[in-house]
């Protein structure tokens, strides 16, 4: 997938010559400037130097938005290596951007010491002391999800929390013959450990009770009548000392030498982890950690007034709901998702189911698809899932870069965002092997 991270600082240009000295310093620098070097092919044509030409000179003032028309220099963009940087001057601060693949290392903070030393080395000294270099985030909001929805719903939610152990433990769940176990124990209580080896292999039961999924316990049942006499967790409880040799008092037998049974049972890990399927909202955020969404910008558990949804990510502006079914997702379950989607401003909404979503389901979108504006992905069965969820992370990543980038275009003085999809596609396709979405 891919990122755009942003900073600010307190810098202002106030002359577009100002900002072609800096343009011209990072180009010696092999940063490649995409607004600079248009314009310098137009006067290679004309046969002039390709700094004879201020890209201020193209603004239309009255065509900007006042979100863009706070400064009198438009922004620029810069390819190097497998990054691209822009520069957006924002009345007295300036933003610059990274986008890059998240396998690749960010080298924001160079761009903005390199950025410094061309400003210091290039500007008046006067004009660079009223300037502050300190670099700081800021959260990224898109104008265009706000003009779409109007206003944005605080949700209250848990921050994804999980520990070693639970992630090992997951793994063990991820596999369909042991989650088919668990979830029997869970409707059967308890299970006898004679008739358990017919569902699932010993290998895993022996997994399970290490990673104290399931309890080992031992039942005294009477050899005469089959009775269940008490419940022991270890037979060595029964061993002659003094105060265990009891008897039982139906048969006469010692309770050593009546019928011991070993049973399974779920442990209160075990019942954690699968009742309200915790094991899938950790799988699935493993998943997407793999898939290069930050950790951080996962939440659990997301609710306002008596809505909940399962996970939400918050990512370039974007909201992305997931709900998480280990059964079937059927009608029932499409209305309140839907409502939610469009009601906390979602702008895409993935459907994770173990089983299959409904055909109804698929059809009800399909028909919500004008008034939802959202656009909703289905990932069906535990193969599509772990194969599909990354392409779909990297399709999604892509599209709200081009969303960032649409609010980016008017202060850029033209519309870089299929230039910039041709590009993240090429930096998949070389380097990274990342799936076409």
């Amino acid at each position: 997938m891919f990122l755009a991270e942003g900073l600010q600082a307190d810098i202002e240009f106030r002359e577009q010559q100002e900002l072609d000295n800096v343009i011209a310093a990072l180009e010696n620098k092999d940063y490649h400037p995409v607004l600079k070097s248009m314009l310098g092919a137009a006067c290679a044509a004309a046969s002039i130097s390709k700094y004879s030409i201020s890209a201020g000179l193209l603004i239309d003032r009255r065509s900007l938005t006042p979100f863009t028309a706070g400064s009198n220099v438009p922004g620029e963009i810069f390819f190097k290596e497998k990054s691209a940087y822009i520069l957006q001057p924002m009345s007295h601060r300036l933003h610059i951007w990274e986008i890059r693949h998240h396998m690749a290392e960010s080298f924001l903070s160079t761009f903005g010491t390199e950025l410094e030393q061309a400003i210091r080395n290039n500007l008046d000294g006067r004009r660079v002391r009223g300037m502050n270099f300190k670099w700081r985030s800021f959260k990224i909001k898109s104008l265009l999800l706000l003009r779409r929805y109007g206003r944005e719903v605080k949700l209250d939610s848990k921050p994804a929390e999980y520990t070693e152990s639970e992630i090992e433990s997951v793994k063990l769940f991820s596999i369909p013959e042991t989650r088919a176990f668990m979830l029997r124990l869970a409707q059967v209580s308890k299970i006898r450990a004679s008739d358990a080896i017919s569902d699932i292999d010993t290998a895993l039961i022996e997994k399970l009770l290490s990673y104290e999924l399931i309890r080992k316990e031992y039942l005294v049942q009477c050899k005469k009548d089959s009775h269940t006499i008490c419940k022991i967790q270890d037979p060595i409880e029964l061993q002659e000392k003094p105060g265990t040799d009891f008897t039982c008092t139906v048969c006469g037998r010692s309770f050593k030498d009546e019928l011991i049974q070993e049973i399974y049972a779920l442990s209160e890990k075990g019942k954690k982890l699968l009742f309200g399927s915790k094991w899938m909202t950790i799988w699935i955020t493993q998943l997407l950690v793999a898939a290069g969404i930050s950790k951080e910008a996962i939440s659990w558990n997301a609710s306002a007034s008596e809505d909940e949804l399962d996970i939400v990510i918050e990512m370039l502006g974007l909201r992305i709901f997931f709900e998480l079914k280990d059964r079937e997702f059927g009608l029932g379950d499409a209305y309140p998702f839907g409502y939610r989607i469009s009601r906390y401003g979602g702008a895409f909404g993935l459907i994770t189911t173990m089983d299959k979503v409904a055909d109804e389901a698929k059809k009800f979108f399909t028909e919500q698809k004008p008034n939802m504006r959202a656009e909703i992905f289905f990932l069906e069965g535990q193969n599509a899932i772990e194969k599909e969820l990354p392409t779909v992370v990297d399709s999604i990543s892509r599209k709200g870069i081009t969303i960032l980038l649409s609010d980016l275009a008017e202060s850029l003085l033209f519309d870089p965002r299929r230039l910039i999809n041709a590009w993240m596609e090429k930096v998949n396709k070389e380097s990274f092997k990342t799936p076409e979405s």
